[in-house]
């Protein structure tokens, strides 16, 4: 494997793990003081795995199947709605 491909499958792969977790992370502790940079890290890796839990729960429960649009709906919600609760704490 070439360093393209690599950084073509690893770098989306990041960011759709860290984009909604960093959102949540907002959301949760919205102020820089509350939280460190490495407990930030942290919770936005284990937060990120959020889209993914969400999508298994309305695959099992609501018959909902699991394709490349409900994965970036789920992530695209996630995310909005950890912006939009950091908004709203925010003010």
């Amino acid at each position: 494997m070439d360093i393209v491909t690599v950084t073509l499958t690893v770098v989306p792969m990041i960011l759709l793990i860290a984009v909604p977790g960093f959102m949540l992370s907002l959301a949760l502790f919205p102020s820089r003081e509350e939280i460190d940079v490495m407990e930030r890290a942290g919770v936005t890796l284990v937060l990120g795995l959020m889209p993914q839990f969400l999508l298994y729960f309305t695959d099992k429960n609501l018959y909902i199947p699991i394709n490349s649009i409900t994965s970036y709906g789920a992530v695209l919600l996630v995310s909005l709605t950890g912006l939009g609760i950091w908004f709203y704490r925010k003010r």
